[in-house]
């Protein structure tokens, strides 16, 4: 089985330029705990819950821009990789979301 048939098609993303209160809304809009940063779909970074939860202070939500915040090189895989890949790279780098990027675009997640 291949990344490609079980990722996440319709990622919810944001941009590096939007407010870490938009990061905050959309995750609990949509009930997910990692959101990509992209800029004309091309990955920049992640935000990840427990990232936010880190400055959920008001004054340092009002001070950081998600640039500041983000994950620069997150972990990513390629559609065609197996699952069994993903499986690795999401035990070896303890994460619970793994981008999938073609060609230096974001194309899903798992």
């Amino acid at each position: 089985m291949r990344v490609k048939d079980w990722m996440i098609k319709k990622v919810v993303t944001i941009s590096r330029n939007d407010p870490v209160e938009k990061a905050l809304l959309l995750m609990k809009k949509y009930s997910i705990r990692h959101l990509p940063v992209v800029e004309n779909k091309t990955l920049l970074g992640l935000i990840t819950e427990s990232d936010l939860r880190q400055v959920s202070s008001p004054a340092l939500l009002e001070e950081m821009g998600l640039d500041q915040i983000m994950i620069k090189n997150p972990v990513t895989i390629s559609p065609e990789e197996t699952l069994e890949e993903a499986a690795r790279l999401i035990y070896r780098y303890k994460i619970g979301g793994l981008p999938v990027v073609d060609k230096g675009k974001l194309v899903g997640i798992l």
